[in-house]
């Protein structure tokens, strides 16, 4: 008996479209950029998500 099995075919690349390429752009020009470091202490203050780590020399770690 033979198993069916999926077979999923790749698609043709779609131009993008004139509007979407506006709009990125535009995006672009609102958002700077943005440091990692930066970013990750921001994520840690609103979340205390260093709070869940231990360090290696705690006992229990």
């Amino acid at each position: 008996m033979v198993q069916p099995f999926l077979t999923i075919s790749s698609l043709e690349k779609q131009e993008e479209p004139p509007s979407l390429l506006r709009l990125n752009n535009r995006i672009k020009q609102l958002l700077s950029p943005v440091d990692l470091t930066e970013l990750l202490l921001e994520i840690d203050v609103r979340t205390g998500l260093t709070h869940e780590f231990a360090h290696v020399s705690e006992s229990g770690a």
